[in-house]
């Protein structure tokens, strides 16, 4: 094999694709990308290598195609610069800038933002911080000396003469701008006067997260530039212009997108074929797809086995379906306890039942509700009630697949009489565990 790097512009530095050359032929691999001609970083996308890579007749191209659903082209990094500048230039207190920590070209146009206006600039969060210093020290940061400072020397500065660049973009509960939205922040209390500027978009499904976070902050008087207020944010990732000439430039036989959902993949087919790739030959792998390729061949050839590992304090990969889907059942509707003691030979009942819940209602405050649990255990046992012989699906299996919960007739008629009486009372069905003590 032959693997040939070479630059590509993305939101992180030394972004790479490969050119691998197997005895078979040339395929291409090529991550998160756009053609940025004018980056922060002075590094382009290498188009002549594409050039040189689609004289060689290579026989499958792997891209990127998130960004399939937006027209034109992907504007250049250095666009969000000149909308900083304007900020910088007009805002009356602190600036409060919000983004990816590992985004070092955005980190850099805060930080010349911030030198032009006469502001110093405060990293907070600790991989913000790790990446700044990380970054000045492999020299992918121009920062002059006397501008970073730490958080405890904010006091002795007015405030138009700080900026705070911090991680949250994304409404991450335990992040700095959550922090600071939620007044929890140790080292910074916003205030009126204050600008917040979140320069990412919210990726599909934070958007919930990231505009709970804007209202606080608004809520705190701080006013906050996010969205299409101003070009605070362009994508890393290639718009519909840039995908079809990146097709153009290397012309593979077999084209897999990958690095999007499923309507994603489809759409970058729909272009392909709109420009005269047969559909056949635009293949969408998904996790675990092993594909198989040769001059004009190619083929999905098998699926390996992929999913989720659990890590679960030191232990990983242990964690089956069965934990995962209890733990899952408990942090939606709780856990219910019914002890009882039942006579050995006769299965009536001797003493309880006793009832211990966990969060599923406030023992104190529901004691009529536990009292009539308990009542409809005493009539059951009274009655003579026995439950079907059924499975039940909240919980009862272990996790080595026994049931030894429920594998008597007292158990099963437990969970079967207080399940239905719960469910009849709150439309909710807690975890249902009875412990059954024979004497």
């Amino acid at each position: 094999f032959l693997i040939e790097p070479f630059h590509i512009s993305h939101s992180i530095p030394d972004c790479l694709g490969f050119g691998l050359t197997t005895p078979a032929g040339l395929a291409l691999y090529i991550t998160d990308w756009k053609l940025d001609h004018t980056p922060v970083d002075g590094w382009p996308t290498e188009i002549d290598r594409l050039v040189d890579f689609g004289r060689r007749n290579p026989i499958v191209l792997v891209t990127d195609c998130v960004r399939v659903e937006s027209k034109g082209y992907t504007p250049s990094e250095r666009v969000v610069g000149e909308a900083f500048d304007q900020i910088f230039a007009t805002a009356p207190g602190r600036i409060i800038m919000a983004t990816f920590a590992s985004n070092i070209s955005r980190v850099q146009m805060a930080i010349n933002a911030a030198v032009d206006y006469g502001r110093k600039v405060v990293p907070i969060g600790r991989s913000m911080e790790n990446n700044v210093a990380i970054a000045r020290e492999l020299g992918y940061l121009n920062i002059p000396e006397g501008v970073l400072i730490r958080p405890n020397e904010m006091k002795s500065l007015p405030d138009d003469q700080i900026a705070i660049v911090c991680t949250g973009s994304q409404g991450e509960p335990m992040a700095a701008l959550s922090r600071m939205a939620n007044r929890d922040h140790r080292n910074i209390t916003l205030q009126q006067g204050d600008t917040v500027v979140v320069s990412a978009s919210p990726i599909p499904g934070n958007e919930v997260s990231v505009y709970k976070v804007i209202d606080n902050l608004y809520k705190l008087g701080a006013n906050v530039i996010y969205g299409s207020d101003l070009p605070v944010h362009v994508s890393g990732h290639a718009a519909q212009e840039e995908l079809k000439m990146m097709l153009n430039l290397v012309q593979p036989q077999f084209v897999v997108p990958f690095h999007g959902d499923y309507r994603h993949m489809m759409r970058y087919k729909q272009l392909a074929t709109g420009m005269g790739f047969k559909a056949e030959n635009v293949m969408l792998a998904e996790g675990g797809s092993i594909m198989e390729y040769s001059q004009n061949y190619g083929k999905m050839a098998g699926r390996a086995p992929v999913g989720h590992v659990f890590v679960d304090g030191v232990t990983v990969g242990d964690i089956g379906s069965v934990v995962v889907r209890d733990r899952q059942m408990l942090a939606k509707d709780g856990i219910l306890m019914v002890v009882v003691s039942v006579d050995q030979q006769t299965g009536e009942l001797v003493a309880g039942p006793d009832i211990v819940s966990r969060g599923f209602v406030s023992m104190r405050d529901s004691t009529d509700l536990i009292d009539a649990a308990k009542e409809a255990v005493r009539k059951s046992f009274t009655n003579g009630y026995v439950a079907p012989a059924r499975q039940f699906s909240d919980g009862e299996e272990t996790a080595e697949g026994n049931t030894p919960a429920v594998s008597s007739p007292s158990s099963r008629k437990i969970k079967e009489v207080v399940g239905r009486f719960l469910y009849d009372k709150t439309k909710r069905r807690p975890m249902i565990i009875p412990v059954v003590m024979e004497v």
